[in-house]
């Protein structure tokens, strides 16, 4: 299968919630959760079976209690998130009886009220996204010159032959020299290198969102109170919505970095390679250029002392057996190495 982007929450706030010690709505009033407001309690035949069904005991007015009535069978049918979830039945305030047990006044309203919530802060989420690897190729030239330095010494023998008195006094003198030769060279080598590079985009970012922002998202006025239920939603569309925004956050940067980081990553391993090898072909160039003059120079120039030596000696020695005037032929072989 394909890859795909993988996204990680790697934390998260809340809003905070605060229970005060006090009920949201006034003595003889309840809380009308369509209305999101405080409306006062009904009075004998109220019907009481329309509010959802654990709001039926704050309903109607002391003395009396939310009864189903006898022989109903119609339930009525709550509509959107509340639909089979609501328990509406047909039902109105009659008067209570022992068995119903009710309490009133200020004893009934602070046990059965319900408490108001203060909702404030922020609620943030930081996440990070890794998007699937790209895979991108490059290709780069580059050229590099090197300039390399090589001594080479040659050692060459040569013979010399010298005569005197009308050939009748020969002298043969053979010599060795050594020389030395330091070649300097210059080569520029080129190289095209290609390469292939993958890159794994991953970002992480942060999103908060306030109170009163979510108060917009779930449409309450900045003034509504809040009960139990109310700040339960305010506080899970506040995460919702500062998770949702993080990830776009992340997942807009990772796209960005993702081409263009790995297009220049291939570049970059392209060009190094082509250089580091450019590098390489023009010293060893170099190296062999410089190694082949050195050593020609250097023979040559052997070569040329010995035959100089040689003869230089042979006619000294032809030289000095003519003044002696003996007629004979001598063989002399010395070395020598400068």
């Amino acid at each position: 299968a394909a890859p795909t982007a993988t996204i990680t929450e790697l934390t998260n706030s809340s809003l905070t919630m605060d229970t005060q010690e006090k009920c949201l709505c006034e003595l003889g009033n309840f809380w009308h959760w369509r209305l999101k407001k405080c409306v006062k309690q009904g009075g004998w035949g109220y019907e009481c079976g329309f509010f959802p069904k654990e709001h039926h005991h704050r309903v109607c007015q002391d003395g009396l209690a939310c009864k189903v009535l006898e022989g109903a069978e119609d339930n009525y049918v709550s509509h959107g998130k509340h639909k089979t979830k609501a328990g509406s039945v047909p039902a109105t305030c009659k008067p209570c009886t022992a068995e119903d047990k009710c309490e009133t006044g200020k004893t009934r309203h602070s046990a059965d009220c319900m408490e108001e919530v203060l909702v404030t802060g922020k609620s943030c989420s930081t996440v990070q996204v890794v998007l699937p690897p790209i895979t991108k190729n490059a290709t780069e030239t580059r050229n590099h010159t090197a300039h390399v330095r090589v001594t080479k010494n040659a050692t060459r023998n040569a013979n010399h032959t010298a005569t005197r008195n009308n050939g009748t006094i020969e002298h043969t003198a053979t010599a060795s020299a050594t020389k030395a030769h330091t070649a300097v060279v210059n080569k520029t080598a080129e190289h095209t290198a290609s390469a292939t590079t993958s890159f794994q985009p991953t970002s992480t970012a942060e999103a908060c969102v306030t109170a009163a922002e979510a108060r917009k998202l779930i449409g309450l006025e900045a003034k509504q109170r809040l009960g139990k239920v109310l700040s339960a939603q305010l506080i899970s569309a506040a995460k919702e919505a500062s998770f949702k925004q993080a990830v776009g956050k992340a997942m807009l940067r990772a796209r960005k970095m993702g081409r263009p980081a790995t297009e220049d990553a291939a570049r970059e391993l392209a060009a190094a390679e082509a250089a580091r090898i450019a590098k390489m072909k023009a010293e060893a160039m170099a190296r062999e250029a410089a190694a082949w003059q050195g050593e020609s120079v250097a023979n040559e120039r052997a070569l040329k002392a010995a035959k100089a030596l040689a003869k230089k000696r042979a006619e000294a020695a032809a030289e000095a057996a003519a003044k002696t005037t003996t007629t004979t032929t001598t063989t002399t072989t010395t070395t020598t190495t400068t």
